[in-house]
């Protein structure tokens, strides 16, 4: 997962939250902190939306731009917009 793998592997942390390429939140400990990790662009995080739907062997494009997946004990969530900006969540299962 690149850049959120750390996020990921943490097991104090429940859930994630990108809404933009640099605001990563995260929900630790049941409180809702920002993080320092970010994405360097837009196009970085729309890179990431689409190795995830690769991954998960969804369909993921601008004419089609929910990403609704589980892998490997995720629930990924994603939205796919390059001109308005991408977003997504992951939650722990």
């Amino acid at each position: 997962f690149g850049k959120v793998d750390p996020l990921i592997k943490n097991p104090e942390i429940s859930e994630i939250f990108c809404n933009s390429y640099n605001d990563i939140k995260v929900k630790y400990k049941n409180e809702i902190v920002s993080t320092n990790i970010q994405f360097d662009t837009n196009e970085e995080l729309d890179n990431f939306i689409l190795n995830v739907a690769e991954k998960t062997n969804t369909e993921v494009s601008e004419e089609n731009p929910q990403l609704n997946a589980n892998f490997q004990n995720l629930k990924v969530s994603a939205f796919y917009n390059p001109i308005m900006g991408s977003r997504f969540t992951i939650v722990k299962q």
